[in-house]
C-alpha cells in the first residue's frame, strides 16, 4: 500500500494529490489551447499564457491538468498569482 508522499504508477504527484478528481467538462477548447502552448515550449519556442477570470471560475483546476502532463513530459512548470493588492494598485 502506498503512503502519503509516495507516487503511484509513474505519476509524480504524491499519493495525497492523486485523489480521484472529476474530469473537466466544457473546457476542451481551453485545454487544447494550453496543450498547444506547452507543446510549443517543449519544442523550444518561448511562451507565456495568461488565464484570468472571476474568483471560483476554476482557473487553477484548468491549469492543473496540462501542467501535470507537462511535468510528466519533463517540463518545469510554474505560475504566478498576483495578490489582490498588487492588481488593485495597477488599475
Amino acid at each position: 500500500m502506498a503512503d502519503v508522499g509516495d507516487s503511484i504508477d509513474g505519476d509524480d504527484r504524491p499519493v495525497a494529490r492523486q485523489v480521484a478528481t472529476p474530469p473537466l467538462r466544457g473546457c476542451d477548447r481551453h485545454l487544447a489551447s494550453l496543450d498547444g502552448a506547452i507543446a510549443g515550449v517543449m519544442d523550444g519556442q518561448p511562451g507565456v499564457v495568461l488565464v484570468e477570470g472571476s474568483a471560483g471560475y476554476g482557473k487553477s483546476r484548468l491549469l492543473a491538468e496540462p501542467a501535470h502532463r507537462a511535468r510528466i513530459a519533463g517540463a518545469r512548470v510554474g505560475w504566478v498569482v498576483p495578490s489582490l493588492t498588487t492588481a488593485t494598485h495597477r488599475l
